[in-house]
């Protein structure tokens, strides 16, 4: 039965990564950045925090699966709790991440130097 949740709760987080992924994807393709990079640069906190979610949620989906599958494996409840450690590391690590991001922008930031030299070509031409 743990299976058929963790499959459907994987199955649900990559349908709701693939629609905020292709909602980053638009944004980076206008600003000529990679996904990653958007996701880093963006200001809009909400579209970089369900992004970062929704991959961490399949991360998480991918931990809670493999510890299973090998607690189950070698009759041991080991893997499962280094799957929970894992899984609560990453959370730590992004929702650490998105603070500093949230605080840089509410504090204001110079823009990069390859943004300044869009803009000045943009004006200038």
């Amino acid at each position: 039965m743990a299976y058929v949740v963790l499959g459907v709760a994987t199955i649900f987080d990559l349908v709701s990564f693939r629609q905020s992924a292709r909602q980053m994807s638009v944004e980076a393709r206008l600003a000529n950045r990679s996904i990653l990079d958007q996701a880093a640069a963006t200001s809009d906190p909400s579209q970089r925090a369900v992004f970062n979610e929704d991959a961490v949620s399949i991360g998480g989906d991918v931990f809670a699966l493999s510890g299973l599958a090998l607690g189950q494996a070698i009759r041991s409840s080991i893997p499962q709790a280094v799957a929970a450690v894992l899984i609560a590391l990453v959370l730590i690590r992004i929702s650490l991440r998105l603070v500093k991001r949230n605080h840089d922008f509410l504090l204001g930031q110079p823009i990069s130097a390859s943004d300044q030299d869009r803009v000045r070509t943009f004006l200038l031409t």
